[in-house]
């Protein structure tokens, strides 16, 4: 994914652009280490240091995030942040929903219980801390999805696949209303 956002850093927003003009690139900073290939990714589990891992695949449905949460949930000494939507009958969703039900009912806020999520074809006993931060989500909001599509010249049909269904509907509705 970085490779790709470096690809078309021209496409960035005026804010983005002007910080990668002062040499403020998010994409590049002391101590990171991209992993390219599947073994790479193995080699994490090695590290004995507190190390962070930022995955792509943020509702843990598939890719190499499945074997480090495999790994790094059952310890109760591990953190995971999430920073994006986590759609029903997701796995990302279904720990959140894991943590939320802890005592005190904030998923950073207890130890684990002994409850699993399915990931890789087995149960993982979710016994990490778990903590979500708002705001960072990559996704439009409706007027700007809403402005993409109109910019795309001969759009017959979209198809909404992402989200919750009553959130999609909702958009459809809103979508055909205004024409």
């Amino acid at each position: 994914m970085t490779e790709a956002y470096e690809r078309f850093a021209r496409l960035y927003d005026e804010e983005a652009l002007e910080k990668l003009s002062r040499g403020d690139d998010p994409l590049d900073f002391k101590g990171l280490y991209a992993v390219r290939k599947g073994r790479d990714s193995y080699r994490l589990d090695e590290i004995e240091q507190p190390i962070l891992i930022i995955a792509g695949s943020g509702m843990c449905t598939g890719g190499r995030i499945v074997h480090h949460l495999v790994e790094l949930l059952p310890r109760p000494e591990t953190d995971l942040l999430f920073v994006g939507y986590q759609a029903p009958g997701t796995p990302g969703r279904e720990i959140l929903d894991i943590a939320r039900n802890r005592p005190g009912g904030r998923p950073s806020m207890a130890p684990g219980t002994g409850e699993t999520v399915a990931l890789g074809g087995q149960a993982v006993e979710v016994n990490a801390h778990v903590h979500v931060l708002h705001g960072l989500s990559a996704h439009a909001d409706r007027g700007e999805l809403a402005a993409w599509l109109d910019a795309i010249p001969g759009v017959g049909q979209v198809l909404l696949h992402h989200g919750d269904q009553r959130v999609q509907e909702r958009f459809a509705s809103w979508y055909e209303e205004r024409g």
